[in-house]
């Protein structure tokens, strides 16, 4: 085994990534400053604030995108199907 604090590769530099067969290769063959996943991806998420304040939202191309998320409105009764509360279904012990 051999151990040391770092690598130092003959004809190197920082712009360069040593390989596991001794070579190296540019960083920019793995990944270009240039590339924008903004376009892709949701950049933030949250929860609203002003007109939006009952709202979440995820930001993706720099917009803002709100959205509401049902809930029960009334937690006491949050164990009911249609109306029947859970107490009033039928109930069966072993088959």
């Amino acid at each position: 085994m051999i151990t040391a604090n770092g690598f130092i590769k003959a004809d190197s530099d920082s712009s360069h990534v040593l390989l596991g067969d001794g070579g190296h290769k540019a960083v920019s063959d793995f990944a270009t400053s240039t590339h924008d996943h903004n376009s892709s991806y949701v950049t933030a998420v949250g929860a609203g604030s002003g007109d939006h304040a009952n709202e979440l939202y995820y930001t993706k191309n720099g917009s803002n995108t709100y959205f509401t998320v049902p809930y029960a409105t009334n937690a006491g009764n949050a164990d009911t199907v249609d109306n029947i509360h859970a107490t009033g279904f039928l109930r069966w012990k072993g088959m």
